[in-house]
């Protein structure tokens, strides 16, 4: 055998070898994707297409993170007009959508603001619907307002008499106790 097929067949090893780690990679990656993406309520993180560059997609997945989040309130603000297509480094793009997955989670399931509902499947299959914010700002309206006794309506003794004890609210409406 020749040098040059020694170094082609050295060569195809290793192309493989690396093949095989970003092969390893992507699924860790996608894995981590799929987990984010179903506590932000978005389904399935998009997948990688055949010839699609790494950072290509990384900037996709970090997109709809961001998107997601966009709209709450209590959303952090550093992420606001970055556009990572621009980020052409596989290594940079991999890091930043982990980091932009990681903080979409983190503002998501912040116990602040609206309701928002998630919606996964348990390890049997079953639907779970997790809902995240803060429970007063849903189901606070309902509540109602706190009231002073103003006077009370029957006279001590009164219940041992037969009368309904009860006591008058401010706005002139009678509760029975």
């Amino acid at each position: 055998m020749d040098t040059n097929a020694i170094n082609r067949r050295a060569d195809l090893i290793a192309s493989r070898q690396h093949s095989a780690e970003q092969a390893a990679a992507d699924r860790a990656f996608q894995a981590n994707a799929d987990a984010a993406f179903a506590t932000l309520g978005l389904g399935e993180a998009p997948r990688r297409g055949h010839s699609e560059p790494v950072h290509a997609h990384r900037a996709r997945v970090a997109d709809a993170a961001l998107g997601a989040v966009a709209g709450l309130d209590h959303a952090s603000r550093k992420w606001q007009g970055f556009d990572p297509r621009g980020v052409r480094d596989d290594g940079a793009a991999t890091q930043i959508a982990q980091t932009v997955l990681d903080e979409a989670v983190q503002t998501w399931t912040a116990p602040v603001g609206e309701l928002r509902e998630s919606v996964t499947r348990d390890p049997s299959g079953r639907e779970v619907h997790k809902f995240y914010g803060d429970p007063e700002d849903c189901w606070g309206r309902f509540k109602r307002a706190p009231s002073l006794v103003t006077k009370w309506t029957t006279p001590r003794g009164a219940e041992a008499a037969g009368a309904t004890p009860g006591y008058m609210l401010p706005d002139g409406r009678f509760v029975r106790r």
